[in-house]
């Protein structure tokens, strides 16, 4: 039986996020694994011997270990399985870890925004995941909430709809979430000159996702011609695939996925080849 994971910083978005996988593992009659990754702060770690860092660690797994007990005091632990602590220093990298030696179906977690500069190249701890993950990842909002998920838009490249140079292909772990929550599947693509302005030739006889709705919009911004067709659609669930890219291609290519886990107010499912 397949888990959802749901990380955890204690903070009143990733009980939300919680709260929402909730909901889906009883969709999917599962479990869900929490887990914490926890570190000390290079100054903390410099301003004590060498002897006594292992001494600091163990305080700090206590202290995981207590908020683990508030964090759920109001949450109905019914379906909650394992509280997993990792020590750690790259967030993202752990919790990927963790998605490939546990039997996770996706990784439900809460999303804050952009908070600098610096995270508009480097990525958040959620869209680094989005690179590393080894399932599916839903990125939920901090303020959203579940809604029964009538219609899921995937939303893809142009030449996805050509089944002879598309790189975006249906992806098996997108049509067993559209299976396992009813959802109707909406495949779109936005036309834009971010996009180069050519709006594809519909293929759909060709095109493996049968048994879906396909939309080409066009709008000056892909964001906003996503925002657009949520709206006027009552999608409840945005689906997007992220290529694992090295390193240096994250740092400086400007991912739509990346853009769209701050912008949008549904959650974001993120899904890799």
């Amino acid at each position: 039986m397949k888990k959802i994971l749901c990380p955890v910083d204690f903070s009143e978005v990733s009980k939300n996020a919680l709260r929402y996988a909730m909901k889906l593992a009883e969709l999917w009659d599962t479990r869900i694994d929490l887990i914490h990754i926890y570190h000390l702060e290079s100054k903390e770690a410099a301003a004590v011997p060498y002897h006594q860092v292992d001494e600091l660690l163990e305080q700090r797994k206590q202290e995981v270990d207590r908020k683990y007990t508030v964090f759920l005091e109001d949450i109905n632990t019914e379906r909650i399985g394992l509280l997993h602590k990792a020590y750690g220093i790259f967030t993202g990298l752990e919790i990927a870890d963790a998605t490939r030696d546990g039997d996770y179906r996706f990784v439900v977690m809460g999303t804050h925004g952009e908070k600098n500069n610096l995270e508009k190249y480097l990525g958040s701890v959620t869209t680094d995941l989005m690179t590393r993950s080894y399932c599916p990842v839903m990125a939920v909002p901090g303020g959203a909430t579940f809604q029964t998920i009538k219609n899921l838009a995937y939303a893809v490249a142009g030449d996805a709809f050509d089944v002879g140079k598309g790189t975006t292909t249906a992806l098996e772990d997108l049509l067993e979430f559209a299976s396992g929550t009813g959802a109707e599947l909406h495949v779109v693509h936005v036309a834009s000159p971010q996009s180069e302005g050519k709006a594809p030739e519909l293929r759909v006889d060709d095109y493996p996702v049968k048994h879906a709705t396909y939309a080409v919009v066009n709008d000056t911004s892909v964001l906003e011609g996503l925002d657009r067709y949520v709206r006027d659609n009552d999608i409840q669930v945005l689906a997007m695939y992220v290529p694992k890219r090295r390193l240096w291609e994250r740092l400086f290519h400007r991912s739509h996925t990346r853009a769209m886990a701050f912008h949008t107010s549904i959650p974001l499912l993120v899904f890799h080849a």
